[in-house]
């Protein structure tokens, strides 16, 4: 629609319907527009429809998904191209001055640390690759410890995630 009844900051992600990280952001989109309709504006927009083409070229959109934060009055503040998550979304808002997010909603994340160099590295978790013991880090998960190559596979697992990591 872009158009509210009264001005919000808004969210635009133009994707399309068979693409994977598009498909991928459709849950986690769908719940920031239930918990924050009244202060965030949150649209898709399939750029696999014709009639939304003109939209995709008046944005100047590049590779989908992309997402693009607008102000209350329409003006760009930041675009963003591939997945972000939600706690992404929130952050950036929050970095634009819009503190939507009550902190209890956000995780408390803790820096990563290696664990402490041992003889064997292992297999990654993520690639199945060798891991070097001066990068590796192992994380606790429900099923038990998971031995990652470095923190970038920590990231990459926390990212893809469809529910939410408290």
């Amino acid at each position: 629609s872009l158009t509210a009844q009264e001005p919000l900051p808004r969210v635009l992600d133009f994707g399309a319907h068979g693409c994977i990280p598009c498909k991928l952001m459709a849950p986690m989109l769908e719940r920031l527009t239930g918990e924050f309709k009244d202060v965030i504006g949150v649209e898709f927009v399939d750029l696999s429809k014709r009639e939304n083409r003109a939209l995709g070229q008046q944005y100047k959109v590049k590779l989908i998904p992309t997402q693009i934060f607008l102000s209350p009055d329409g003006r760009e503040l930041w675009r963003h191209q591939g997945f972000i998550s939600r706690y992404g979304i929130l952050d950036k808002w929050r970095q634009l001055g819009y503190d939507f997010a009550d902190r209890a909603l956000m995780p408390a994340f803790e820096r990563l640390t290696a664990a402490a160099p041992q003889a064997s590295g292992g297999r990654c978790f993520m690639c199945d690759g060798s891991v070097d013991a001066r990068t590796r880090v192992v994380v606790g998960t429900g099923k038990g410890e998971v031995v990652l190559c470095g923190p970038h596979h920590h990231f990459v697992m926390l990212s893809c995630l469809q529910e939410d990591v408290a």
